[in-house]
């Protein structure tokens, strides 16, 4: 069975549903991110009153991570196809977006240009939690093999990965 087939049977989709899309299996994925993303934002943004900043981007960290557990073992896979050349340009607009969703409900209601600091280290967070070390290793760097993290993870229920991402926090707010 190829990719396509299995992502949408690990959707819970029937194999024949990636047909329906002219550009196979990452329209699936990208289906995905985008609904995670919306979700993540929907359930979250009445509950950030009276947390800090940091807490805020961690919960929207763990939240986004936990609409990826049930598919973390393949999750690679989906990676592999975000990473091919023709599907970069969609998958930094989608980390964009979720980088900016996640300062919004951080209460960053701003556009200025001088907070792109603040959103490479949000982009750097969430890279970790997305199973790749930096965007910039995938993209920029030759595509050198990736770090995942979650998809390897066997620690019951992810607690590696959410030890993985407070420590990546941890190096945010000590290097900033």
């Amino acid at each position: 069975m190829d990719k396509r087939r299995c992502f949408a049977n690990l959707l819970g989709y029937p194999s024949v549903s990636h047909g329906l899309f002219s550009r196979g299996g990452v329209e699936l994925i990208e289906w995905f991110l985008e609904n995670s993303r919306k979700k993540m934002v929907n359930e979250l943004i009445d509950k950030m009153d009276g947390l800090k900043i940091h807490q805020k981007i961690r919960l929207a960290c763990i939240t986004r991570l936990n609409y990826t557990k049930p598919y973390a073992k393949k999750w690679s896979e989906a990676l592999a196809i975000m990473a091919q050349p023709n599907n970069v340009q969609t998958s930094i607009e989608h980390l964009a977006k979720l980088v900016d969703d996640m300062w919004y409900l951080a209460g960053d209601k701003s556009a200025d240009v001088s907070n792109m600091i603040r959103y490479k280290d949000v982009q750097n967070i969430t890279d970790a939690f997305l199973n790749i070390h930096t965007l910039d290793e995938l993209v920029y760097q030759k595509r050198k093999p990736c770090k995942l993290y979650m998809t390897q993870d066997i620690s019951p229920d992810y607690t590696g990965t959410f030890q993985f991402l407070d420590h990546r926090l941890q190096d945010i707010a000590t290097f900033g």
